[in-house]
Formats: C-alpha cells, sequence, structure tokens
C-alpha cells in the first residue's frame, strides 16, 4: 500500500514519529509541496493524507490509484468531496483532535483580556508602564474588601472562642501564639512592605497590646523566629531560618 502525506511538517515538524504509519505500508512524507506538485508527488499513491494542501478535482482526477483521502485536521474544506464522491473514494476528518487545546487557549485568551495582558505587554515593549491602567478597578477592590472584613471576622470569633475556653489559672489564649496576616502589602504592585501582621496571644511570653513598627525591608522571617523563640525552641535551631536577621526583643 502507497501512503503519501502531502505537508508533513505542519503536523510533525520532528518531534513526533511516523513509525506507526510506516509499518502499513509505503510511506513518502514530503514536509511541503505546492499544488502544482501535487499530481507528480502522489501519482502512485493508494492513500493521501493532508492537513491544508488543497485537493482539487483536477488533481483527483489524475490520480488513477488513490482509495482513500485522510484529511488530518477537523474540517474537509481542502478537499473537492464531490470529486472524491464520484470517484467512489472515502474522505475522514479527525472532528475532535483539538477540542481540549482549543477549550484551553479559549479560556487563556477571555483571562488575557480580562486582565489586559496584552495592553500591559504592549507598553512594556513600548519602553513605558502604564501601572494606573492595569490595576485592579474600584468594584474589585469594595468586593475585596468585603472578602477581606469577613475573613477578619471569623478570625475574631475563633480568638474570642479561645480566650473563653479555660486552661490551668488562665485560657488557651494566655497559652497561644496565633500570626495573622498577609505575604502581601499591595498586591497590584506585588509589594510585600510595608507588611502588616498582627501577633494574638501571650504564649511564651509575648507582651501583646502594642503596636510596633519595623524600618523598610525588615525581613518577615523575624517575627517567626521570635515566635519559635517565645515557643522554647533553642537558638541555635533558629539562627539560620530564612534570611532573619535576629529575634524581635520588643514582641
Amino acid at each position: 500500500m502507497n501512503i503519501v502525506v502531502l505537508d508533513g511538517y505542519t503536523l510533525n515538524p520532528g518531534d513526533l514519529s511516523w513509525d506507526e504509519l510506516e509499518s502499513i505500508g509505503s510511506c513518502q512524507i514530503h514536509d511541503r509541496i505546492s499544488p502544482t506538485e501535487v499530481v507528480a508527488r502522489a501519482s502512485n499513491a493508494e492513500i493521501i493524507l493532508t492537513n491544508k494542501t488543497v485537493l482539487t478535482r483536477e488533481h483527483i482526477a489524475q490520480l488513477p490509484k488513490l482509495k482513500y483521502i485522510g484529511v488530518l485536521a477537523t474540517g474537509t474544506n481542502v478537499v473537492d468531496l464531490t470529486a472524491a464522491r464520484d470517484r467512489g473514494i472515502p474522505v475522514t476528518n479527525v472532528p475532535a483532535y483539538g477540542t481540549d487545546a482549543v477549550a484551553q487557549h479559549t479560556l487563556a485568551l477571555l483571562l488575557a483580556l480580562a486582565r489586559r495582558v496584552p495592553h500591559g505587554q504592549a507598553s512594556l515593549k513600548a519602553g513605558r508602564w502604564e501601572r494606573k491602567k492595569f490595576v485592579g478597578t474600584p468594584e474589585r477592590v469594595v468586593n475585596l474588601r468585603k472578602i477581606q472584613n469577613y475573613h477578619t471576622g471569623v478570625f475574631a470569633k475563633f480568638v474570642k472562642r479561645l480566650h473563653e475556653m479555660h486552661e490551668g489559672n488562665g485560657n488557651v489564649l494566655d497559652n497561644s501564639i496565633i500570626l495573622f496576616g498577609s505575604n502581601m502589602a499591595n498586591s497590584d504592585a506585588h509589594n510585600n512592605d510595608p507588611l502588616p501582621q498582627a501577633l494574638i496571644g501571650r504564649g511564651g511570653g509575648v507582651k501583646g497590646n502594642q503596636h510596633l513598627h519595623y524600618p523598610q525591608d525588615t525581613p518577615h522571617a523575624n517575627i517567626l523566629v521570635t515566635m519559635l523563640s517565645k515557643a522554647g525552641v533553642p537558638a541555635e535551631d533558629i539562627e539560620k531560618f530564612a534570611d532573619n536577621t535576629g529575634i524581635l526583643s520588643d514582641v
């Protein structure tokens, strides 16, 4: 069986294998051919596989051995179906081969448009960054605040319950150290300074009832090693933790 692939490069630029196809017959695989080369290249073909190369009535009429045409795409517009039908040559296509990829691409485009990614890319390429055009809309900021208020309210209820739970001579909160906050100060700017954090509870001797402000770029790891120290972790075990520069002695 003679198999001719008219434009193999469109499907396999070199990263796939034709071994399965070659196992069922003699194969001639052309990367690309022009319309005037179709008859010469496929003169002995019993099977023709094409992706984008057009097969006209004139082509089909000059290929006497042709028994089957396979279109390696979702449509069949590259083949004169009437001419193939007149010759009794079946034509098939692959209607669903790109379904998942098309769905993924569609969602990606929707997200890109919603966040104005193409505009941002063009702005950067032009040597400018028009940040105000790409930050969140006021409506989204309002919605974000509602979500944050809800989370803060839920956390407050959690802390209240700990305070009401008796343990020893005090309550559970007296023996707890809870860090509440975020790892991002301004998500639009992807900026983590200043970074508000709340340390709740008096576990390990946390002083509480304070508002402390530390210099810009103080590592967030400092508060984490402070918590570990208050919890009784030996200093030698935390001195090399992340990028910390030391325990916060005021806490």
